[in-house]
């Protein structure tokens, strides 16, 4: 029952598709060079992101931690809860003055806000990430088990907003909103009714969990620069994403990296993920090595410790790397790192891209004759959806969400936090 209810954690932490990633290790037969160990040892604890897709504010927030604490002059290791950085605060700066909390997000946007508006950032002490976090009963093939996770208490907030959104003063609302959350609601009542002024969920959901406490006692920020990879002109290779990674641990930088966990045809990423790498290491078997990075991801510590402490199998990171750096017709930056200013490092010249020939032009059709004006037929205007709606396409398959975001047609479990859709079934 024990390793059923961690599968169900496990399964609530990964992408809304039924896809279980498997981020492989090393086999066990294989040996470490100790000579090829780089590790980053002043590290702040893991942290579990549950059941909301937020790693990319944990992974930044790791990130920003590293950094803070190497300025200040503390251990990384040491810092207690109250000086964590808060991943719902830092999920607000992924959309530039947006204040909202927000799924599904970016690291570098996230990065780059911090930067340019050095904020006090939220403390987690102030904000507990546990507010969510609440116990449903699940069913699991044959079994029962009781399961906890933040998209329970999210669920509880989107069904509140729908249901009050139109009420202002419904204070017995926001008491009984507090019991159905544990009593872990820290915001005030008057500010939680304010909320519901807000126009989409997401705002709701900010302007309702963060205390301005919260904001006027956070964390400022030790100042940075940004530093990513690969940049238009330069090569989106495995070797030079290799090279960049070992380059930055020899220069005891961190990384930030985005993978693609779940690639689907036509170049296009369904699932992006995002962690941090602190090490590398090279193993050997029968005169055969391969290399390893050491990640901390957001899947807490029961994850870390079952995947050898998170030294994961560096072909596959730089595999799912490559995917997530060719989405589509895009061409996006899949390192993130940060160091003091006038600081930086230079990133080791990788070989460049082979140019490949320009295609022959096509032929140019003939131009054809004019249509007289009298043949021509007015064309009717579109049919404008009507608000809170999205038309969906006659070809769109059943079961699925039309979502309003840059990842088109999605499969989901529930309403995706971002969208204002229209279920098609």
């Amino acid at each position: 029952m024990k390793r059923l209810a961690a599968l169900a954690g496990t399964l609530l932490a990964l992408p809304a598709f039924g896809q279980v990633i498997t981020y492989p290790t090393l086999p066990a037969d294989y040996v470490v060079d100790p000579a090829s160990v780089l590790e980053i040892q002043n590290t702040p604890p893991v942290k579990a992101q549950g059941g909301l897709n937020l790693c990319y504010s944990h992974s930044t927030g790791l990130l920003l931690e590293i950094h803070d604490c190497r300025a200040r002059g503390v251990p990384c290791k040491g810092e207690g809860i109250d000086e964590r950085l808060s991943p719902l605060d830092l999920a607000s700066y992924e959309d530039n003055n947006s204040q909202r909390i927000t799924e599904l997000g970016f690291s570098l946007p996230v990065l780059q806000n911090v930067q340019a508006k050095n904020p006090r950032i939220a403390r987690e002490s102030c904000i507990p990430y546990e507010t969510l976090r609440l116990t449903e009963i699940k069913r699991i093939g044959n079994q029962t088990t009781s399961v906890s996770s933040e998209q329970v208490g999210h669920r509880k907030l989107r069904d509140f907003y729908l249901a009050n959104r139109d009420k202002r003063d419904c204070a017995s609302c926001v008491e009984k909103l507090r019991q159905e959350l544990g009593g872990q609601l820290l915001s005030d009542t008057q500010q939680v009714l304010d909320a519901l002024a807000a126009p989409e969920f997401d705002q709701f959901t900010y302007r309702a969990l963060i205390p301005e406490k919260c904001k006027r006692e956070g964390r400022q920020i030790a100042p940075f620069e940004i530093e990513f990879y690969p940049a238009p002109k330069q090569p989106a290779t495995s070797t030079a994403f290799r090279d960049v990674l070992l380059h930055n641990l020899e220069n005891d930088l961190p990384s930030e990296i985005n993978l693609c966990t779940v690639p689907v045809e036509y170049g296009k990423c369904e699932f992006f993920h995002s962690l941090v790498i602190t090490g590398s290491r090279k193993a050997c078997s029968g005169g055969t090595c391969r290399l390893a990075f050491r990640v901390q991801n957001s899947f807490g510590l029961t994850w870390q410790e079952d995947h050898d402490d998170g030294w994961i199998d560096a072909d596959w990171i730089l595999e799912r790397m490559l995917d997530a750096s060719k989405d589509g017709n895009r061409r996006l930056p899949v390192i993130h790192w940060i160091h003091p200013p006038g600081k930086g490092v230079t990133p080791p010249k990788a070989a460049p891209m082979p140019l490949r020939p320009a295609p022959p032009a096509p032929a140019r059709a003939p131009i054809p004759a004019p249509i007289p004006a009298t043949e021509l037929k007015p064309v009717p205007a579109p049919k404008k959806a009507a608000p809170g709606s999205c038309p969906p396409p006659a070809n769109a398959p059943k079961g699925l969400y039309k979502c309003q975001a840059p990842d088109g047609w999605t499969e989901y479990s529930e309403l995706p936090s971002r969208c204002d859709c229209t279920k098609l079934r």
